[in-house]
C-alpha cells in the first residue's frame, strides 16, 4: 500500500493543483453536492479536507459557522485567504482521525479525503464522524469521493464510500441518497429518524 501522500507539495508549485475552480468535473460535482444536502439552513458544518476552500465557501451560505480543516498546512493558508471575506468560516490546521477542537456539528462534508489513509485510520474517522455529530439532534454526513482508485491511494472511492455506510449503519444511521456516477460516489446519511421535510 502506498504511504500518505505529501499533501503539501500538491500545493508548493500551484495554489489549485486539482482545478476546483476550473474543471468541470469539480463544479458539477459541488453543485450536485451542495443541492443534495437535505435541510436549508444548517447550525455547524465541517469540511474535514478542506483544500482550496471552494467546499467551505459554499457551505457558508447555508451554514451559521464552517470549521474548513486541512493537513495541509499550505491548503489551510489558500483557504484562509479564499474564505476571508466569509466571518462564518474558521480554518485551522488539523489531521484526520484526530478529533477536532470544536466537538458538534450537524452537518459534515467528507470530500476526497477517506481513501488516502489506511485502514485503522479510516475506521476511526468513521467512528469520528458519528461522534462529531452525537450531540446534533438531527445530523448529516456527506461523502464524495472520485470512484477509482488515486494512485496514491489505500483504495478507491466506491470502496471507501461503501465503508462509511457500513461503519456509519452500524451505528444507527440511515442512507438518505447514493449518486453513482461514472467519476464519482457522492453519499449522503442521516441519524434523524423522522424523513427529511
Amino acid at each position: 500500500m502506498p504511504d500518505l501522500p505529501d499533501f503539501d507539495a500538491w500545493y508548493r508549485d500551484d495554489p489549485d493543483p486539482f482545478k476546483v475552480r476550473t474543471r468541470w468535473y469539480e463544479r458539477r460535482k459541488l453543485a450536485l453536492l451542495l443541492a443534495s444536502l437535505q435541510r436549508e439552513r444548517y447550525h455547524a458544518a465541517w469540511d474535514p479536507a478542506c483544500g482550496t476552500g471552494e467546499l467551505a465557501v459554499a457551505l457558508a451560505d447555508r451554514c451559521e459557522q464552517v470549521l474548513a480543516t486541512d493537513v495541509s498546512a499550505r491548503a489551510v493558508g489558500i483557504t484562509g485567504a479564499r474564505a476571508a471575506a466569509q466571518r462564518n468560516v474558521g480554518v485551522c490546521r488539523h489531521e484526520l482521525p484526530a478529533r477536532p477542537r470544536r466537538r458538534t456539528f450537524d452537518l459534515v462534508v467528507v470530500s476526497e479525503v477517506l481513501y488516502y489513509l489506511p485502514a485503522s485510520a479510516r475506521a476511526q474517522a468513521i467512528a469520528l464522524l458519528d461522534a462529531v455529530t452525537a450531540a446534533a439532534a438531527s445530523a448529516e454526513v456527506v461523502s464524495v469521493h472520485w470512484r477509482h482508485l488515486p494512485h496514491d491511494a489505500q483504495v478507491s472511492g466506491a470502496a471507501v464510500t461503501d465503508e462509511i455506510d457500513q461503519g456509519l449503519r452500524a451505528r444507527g444511521w440511515a442512507e438518505r441518497f447514493r449518486h453513482d456516477d461514472v467519476d464519482f460516489v457522492l453519499g449522503g446519511w442521516s441519524k434523524a429518524a423522522e424523513e427529511p421535510p
